[in-house]
């Protein structure tokens, strides 16, 4: 997932580095439809997060999370 991003969160936008990859408390794999709704554990449906983001998306879709803001689409 690192690579397909291109070392990046897809949500936060910042970078991820290699070291984080290691530590627990930096990064996580999130659904990005929630597991819990959708039920898909599918590579097509996670991307690897930092932590707050993941936390602040909760269990949200990213469009119920974006909502209208233009800028964060």
């Amino acid at each position: 997932l690192w690579k397909e991003q291109q070392c990046f969160c897809v949500y936060a936008l910042e970078e991820i580095l290699p070291q984080e990859l290691v530590d627990g408390t930096a990064t996580q794999i999130d659904h990005i439809l929630p597991w819990s709704r959708s039920w898909d554990n599918s590579w097509s449906n996670k991307v690897l997060v930092k932590i707050k983001a993941n936390q602040d998306k909760r269990n949200q879709t990213p469009f119920e999370w974006f909502g209208n803001d233009e800028i964060r689409w």
